[in-house]
């Protein structure tokens, strides 16, 4: 394992890492920082190994920061998919029709995406032979992006279309039952 490929690993991490915070208006999950702090504490042994000479591996604990800095990315997009399923949830849970009138075919695609990352996320924890295997394929960074842009889409633009649309429906079931009683008023009369 080469030093400058955890560096470019730290600086990409920290990059979505801003990412996350800025288009969650949140911190990650814990567990990236829990990762985090492993890949720091595996940093430490390393620099310990070459001032020291301590004795210990030194490939060895530059593969575990790459192997935790891996797992706090991976977390990160767990994260991010976690938040969009509950936040779909919730919406639909409260206005189910409107969602999925606004969000049409869109919502079959962010479901198939979510399932995806799921689908991988579960395949990496099964595993764990193939957890490195995962990591290497840079799935997470493809997705990643895109679970941003199902995130922003949903804030920006689905919401505010859905709670318009509940609010139409309503102010029309409104007219429709004030012309039902006058309807019947005027048949009394």
């Amino acid at each position: 394992m080469d030093v400058k490929k955890i560096i470019a690993l730290h600086n990409e991490l920290s990059e979505r890492i801003k990412q996350f915070e800025a288009g969650l208006d949140t911190y990650p999950p814990v567990e990236v920082a829990n990762e985090l702090r492993y890949a720091l504490r595996a940093v430490v042994d390393i620099l310990d190994i070459q001032t020291n000479g301590s004795g210990a591996n030194l490939d060895e604990a530059l593969e575990h920061a790459h192997h935790a800095l891996n797992c706090a990315y991976h977390d990160l997009v767990d994260g991010l998919a976690i938040h969009i399923s509950i936040q779909l949830e919730k919406l639909q849970a409260e206005f189910l029709e409107e969602t999925i009138q606004v969000l049409g075919d869109k919502r079959l695609e962010i479901l198939s995406v979510l399932n995806e990352v799921n689908d991988k996320v579960s395949s990496s924890r099964k595993t764990r032979s193939r957890r490195a295997e995962i990591y290497s394929q840079d799935v997470y960074q493809n997705y990643f992006d895109q679970l941003i842009e199902y995130r922003r889409y949903i804030n920006d633009q689905v919401l505010q279309d859905v709670v318009k649309l509940n609010q139409n429906k309503k102010r029309w079931r409104i007219i429709n039952y004030l012309g039902l009683g006058v309807g019947i008023l005027g048949l009394v009369a």
